[in-house]
């Protein structure tokens, strides 16, 4: 998971710990991931003390999760699923963003199925768009695609890999186009709670 922002357009407070459904946004993704997965979900954050400040503020779901520190040689997003090649011990690397409040295991689930040995990377297409934060990445094929990427995203990383595997997240009857709804406004926090959807 993807903690390492700011908040910058979310007014008056961190956005990984603001209420969706009664449990903090980081809540809801740390239980989805926990749940898909059968290893600690890697949490990946700015600083220790935001690791440490994160877990704490996350109760028992804070027991479920190992803390990473962003890689400093990059930046924004990219710089945490560097950060989480380091860690990680297995092949395959599922993120996600912290600000995601509508996954679910299904969703992660369509799209671990779609991996196969060839892949570098799975990734959902909504609207025209990949969604590069709801996505399975070949640790070896990040390792080897994230040199002289300081200062891009995770877009860039996909451009440099040879083998993506793109999900048309509107064909899937598993709520992928809505799980990749981000929130970045306390106002898009509000429309998203107003769905029908049910979190996980």
């Amino acid at each position: 998971m993807l903690a390492g922002g700011d908040s910058r357009r979310f007014e008056g407070g961190d956005k990984a710990l603001a209420d969706f459904r009664g449990r903090p946004l980081l809540a809801h993704v740390v239980g989805a991931m926990d749940a898909a997965t059968d290893r600690p979900p890697l949490l990946a954050v700015a600083s220790h003390d935001e690791g440490d400040r994160l877990t704490r503020a996350l109760s028992d779901d804070g027991d479920r999760v190992e803390v990473v520190v962003d890689d400093p040689s990059f930046s924004g997003p990219l710089a945490g699923l560097v950060a989480a090649t380091g860690r990680a011990d297995r092949p395959w690397l599922l993120v996600c963003g912290c600000d995601m409040p509508l996954v679910s295991p299904p969703t992660f689930g369509v799209v671990r199925d779609r991996a196969t040995p060839d892949a570098d990377a799975v990734v959902p297409v909504v609207d025209g768009h990949d969604q590069p934060l709801h996505a399975l990445y070949s640790r070896e094929a990040v390792v080897r695609a994230a040199a002289g990427l300081e200062g891009s995203g995770p877009r860039a990383l996909l451009e440099r890999l040879d083998a993506v595997e793109r999900i048309q997240g509107e064909d899937v009857d598993a709520g992928l186009a809505a799980a990749v709804t981000n929130v970045n406004t306390r106002e898009e926090l509000d429309r998203v709670r107003d769905r029908r959807t049910e979190s996980p």
